[in-house]
């Protein structure tokens, strides 16, 4: 499991260090280097594969750009530096931003090469069981493709910029996986396919997923919704003719649900066009998942998200029943204007699962707006 991580002069983070949970949340403005620590974790798990001996700015899965991309644009030196703590041991990465027309960073001359096969060949990061889902995930589409070598060899739902394009066939692939006990939801049997059917119930109640093969064109994705009429069910709808959220959430359901203790995933605003009530359930899942072992780094710009992780910490606490509020940890970012460089404060969440100290900005909009209406 990730530990730390410590990143400087890497685009808007010019000394950062943050301490990861089981379940760590990023919230804070638009632009404040949250998605830079996922792309950060990103190209150091593809870096991997070579040693670390370079990084690739153009990779698949984090496509940054070029070394003046990469570079914190007021940089005192064309260093930069990633530094990453485990359960596993420690590593620390300097790469050189000295062609700033370059795709690729080389490790500075001072670091030999690492040997992945050792400390590090049993990290979260550097296996298959690491799932991307970013915020430009596909939405609904009539089909959606195969890849064997994706889905079989690599175990990926996410190979090109956390699409999760292949998410419904890895789901096909998985179908008959067994789910964490503790994410069961009633009702269903404790496959995977079942208990993601089960778990989008959950947020719109009386769906169903058909699933079909269609060859080589890939795998089309249809839904219908229980009712009052003789047959029971509605016809088949399309994924693009029922509600945009449905589909969306699939992917972050696909890869929590399928994960097993000591897996990693990475997810970008798992709510992203759920129903507030949906958004809270989700972060129950998220809670569930993470307290059974599965890290989870999720960035988020939900107060129902938010709102959500503390209602499972204050259950915890009464209850045993999801998550413990040691195994949280949120940070809310900011933007140091004048030296326009990421800044990260850790929000406590105390031994009563609550935010006693939110600083300003942190979720208030909503206290903002009522105020106002209220005439205070």
């Amino acid at each position: 499991m990730i530990k730390k991580i410590i990143l400087k002069q890497f685009k808007s983070h010019r000394s950062t260090e943050l301490s990861f949970a089981p379940l760590t949340i990023f919230c804070g403005a638009n632009s404040s280097g949250k998605s830079s620590v996922a792309q950060a974790l990103l190209l150091m798990r593809n870096a991997y594969s070579a040693n670390f001996s370079y990084m690739d700015l153009k990779a698949k899965s984090a496509p940054i750009g070029t070394a003046n991309d990469a570079l914190y644009y007021a940089a005192n030196s064309d260093v930069i530096t990633m530094s990453l703590a485990t359960d596993h041991g420690k590593l620390e990465l300097e790469y050189l931003a000295d062609d700033l027309t370059k795709t690729v960073l080389n490790l500075a001359p001072n670091q030999p090469g690492i040997n992945n096969d050792n400390l590090f060949n049993n990290e979260s990061l550097f296996l298959p069981t690491c799932q991307y889902i970013s915020s430009a995930r596909l939405g609904p589409l009539i089909f959606y493709g195969k890849d064997d070598v994706a889905v079989d060899v690599y175990g990926q739902i996410s190979i090109n910029a956390g699409a999760a394009e292949h998410f419904v066939h890895y789901l096909v692939a998985k179908q008959k996986n067994e789910v964490l006990p503790a994410l069961v939801c009633s009702g269903a049997s404790n496959d995977l396919l079942n208990q993601v059917e089960a778990w989008e119930r959950e947020l719109c109640s009386g769906l169903h997923m058909v699933i079909q093969d269609k060859g080589a064109i890939g795998y089309e994705l249809k839904y219908n919704f229980d009712t009052q009429s003789q047959d029971g069910k509605t016809e088949e709808f399309s994924a693009t003719n029922v509600g945009f959220g449905l589909t969306y959430v699939l992917p972050v359901l696909v890869a929590v649900l399928s994960a097993q203790p000591g897996a990693l995933l990475i997810i970008e605003n798992p709510e992203a066009h759920l129903h507030p009530s949906a958004q809270a359930k989700l972060a129950k899942l998220l809670c569930l998942a993470a307290q059974e072992g599965v890290q989870i780094i999720i960035e988020t710009h939900s107060d129902h998200i938010i709102n959500g992780i503390l209602v499972q910490c204050q259950r915890f606490l009464r209850d045993q029943i999801g998550i413990a509020p040691e195994n949280t940890s949120v940070y809310f970012f900011t933007m140091d204007d004048k030296a326009h460089s990421s800044v990260a404060e850790r929000i406590l969440i105390d031994d009563s699962g609550r935010i006693k100290y939110p600083p300003k900005g942190f979720f208030d909009q909503f206290t903002l707006d009522r105020k106002f209406l209220m005439g205070f």
